[in-house]
């Protein structure tokens, strides 16, 4: 029986990652009241929650000291819910705010579980390989499908009917966009959500680092550097402009670290052949200069991407009119660039926090207070008009941050803070490790912190699950540093015992 339930497990396992390209499945989200988060793999999670990761936790009596901020965090979210019974909830298209608790308390927990069953299943070296080599074998995939998509729309500026019958079989959107690839995902953003949160990530990390979860390699290049410089083409080919921040955010930071890395060794190349006088003029010299050009550079990549965003995207064709943020405002400039929506949601989302700035609203009702606090300019925009009038469903924040805010209160916001602050700790750590693999999974896990704060002002769901296996990645290597260590120390001890015996 054992047997049977640990090939079941292991199955399970490996169709759990095989499948996370695909964000909105159908039945799933038929199942799950017509809901766009909709992963395939959910179903995987499931059976791998009950069957493999609660007995787990009940037999080992101990939860991975990464994720106390986040247990904490997810009782809290309770309490704010339970608390919301105090709370004047606005009535809204004549639903119970009890329902938005419940789809945000289960969309947590599916991100909570999601977290530990990584961070515990990841629990030896080879195991860690094993997941990065499924990650690639899905991240070839994805790429393959949308260079198919991306060739048949600029050789025949259209789909074929197969294409689109296939995206109508593994996405509830069913849709194909107009000269943007979307994966396996429901939308293009979603595709470089997923690629800046997991796959991205990985890729620049190993290839940093000149390491490999693979043997194979073509010449000096190894799989994750081919599969890196494809990502990238595929991230410009979704238009994604948060996708494309999060890239250049990430490009940013390791153009930092290049650049101080160099600016270490010329200070200690200076410094042992100057007199102690001129050694700190100069150091001072040399960082002012350092932080000028990489301002200078930074500031030149941004005018690139928006040069290369002005020509290629109709919606971006007022981005350097500043006349129009003159006459207009922000919101006014925003609108022509089809971001303003965004904008409003995200300035609702943060005056119900400054209403409720404690415990929040409650997780999953910040919507229901947005008609109280969308401001004047809100109205003036169809899509805010159309989700209050016409559509079914709740308007959210689609800002992590802000929903956070609203829906938790600051109280929350430092529980959820702190998690992610002790993972970018633990990241660091691990990068000044002897082990290039560990030191290579370390420069990942800064990665994903950093596409993480740009990608949370565009995605606010819970359910989608690639920060959370980004995050129990990290939590997983570093348990297994700390336990590879505590090893190596009790031999040690062992060893230092035997020889004070023979003396």
């Amino acid at each position: 029986m054992k047997r049977i339930l640990d090939w079941f497990v292991q199955s399970f396992w490996f169709l759990f990652v095989l499948f996370l390209p695909i964000t909105s499945f159908p039945l799933i989200s038929k199942l799950l009241g017509n809901t766009s988060v909709a992963l395939l793999s959910f179903v995987f999670l499931a059976f791998l929650t009950i069957f493999w990761l609660l007995p787990k936790i009940i037999r080992i009596k101990s939860i991975p000291y990464h994720s106390i901020p986040l247990i904490i965090f997810f009782l809290f979210s309770i309490l704010s819910i339970l608390l919301s019974a105090f709370l004047p909830v606005p009535s809204l298209k004549k639903t119970s705010h009890w329902t938005g608790s419940l789809e945000g308390f289960l969309t947590l927990g599916i991100g909570l579980c999601s977290y530990l069953l990584i961070s515990y299943f990841i629990d030896s070296f080879e195991k860690l390989k094993k997941f990065i080599r499924v990650i690639n074998l899905t991240g070839i995939l994805i790429l393959a499908y949308s260079f198919l998509q991306a060739g048949f729309w600029f050789i025949t500026d259209d789909y074929p009917g197969l294409l689109r019958q296939f995206q109508g079989v593994i996405s509830s959107s069913q849709m194909l966009y107009k000269a943007r690839v979307t994966g396996f995902a429901f939308e293009p953003s979603w595709l470089a959500h997923q690629l800046n949160m997991l796959y991205l990530p990985i890729w620049l990390g190993l290839s940093v680092k000149n390491d490999s979860a693979h043997d194979w390699r073509l010449g000096k290049f190894s799989l994750e550097n081919i599969l890196a410089i494809l990502c990238f083409s595929v991230l410009i080919l979704s238009f994604s402009r948060i996708g494309w921040l999060s890239f250049i955010a990430v490009l940013a930071y390791l153009l930092l670290r290049g650049m101080n890395r160099y600016l270490n060794v010329l200070i200690s190349k200076i410094e042992q052949k100057q007199i102690s006088k001129h050694k700190k003029t100069k150091r001072t010299f040399l960082y002012i200069l350092f932080w000028a050009i990489f301002i200078v550079i930074l500031f030149g990549i941004l005018i690139g991407a928006g040069m290369i965003f002005y020509r290629m995207d109709w919606r971006m064709e007022e981005l350097f009119n500043l006349a129009l943020i003159r006459d207009d405002g922000i919101l006014g400039w925003a609108r022509e660039m089809i971001f303003a929506e965004r904008l409003v949601y995200w300035i609702a989302g943060f005056r119900v926090f400054l209403k409720y700035p404690f415990f929040g609203v409650g997780l999953g009702n910040s919507g229901y207070f947005f008609p109280e606090t969308f401001n004047a300019f809100s109205y003036q925009l169809v899509e805010v008009t159309k989700i209050l009038i016409h559509e079914s469903f709740i308007p959210n924040a689609k800002n992590l941050w802000i929903r956070i805010l609203a829906e938790t209160g600051i109280i929350g916001f430092s529980f959820f803070a702190s998690w992610i602050y002790i993972h970018w700790k633990s990241a660091r750590y691990l990068e000044f490790k002897k082990s290039n693999f560990l030191s290579s999974i370390g420069l990942v896990g800064q990665l994903f912190l950093i596409a993480l704060f740009f990608e949370g002002f565009s995605i606010d769901s819970f359910a989608l699950p690639y920060y959370w296996i980004s995050m129990g990645l990290i939590a997983a290597v570093f348990r297994l540093q700390y336990f590879q260590e505590l090893e190596i120390e009790k031999k040690n001890a062992i060893s230092n015992c035997k020889i004070e015996n023979e003396l």
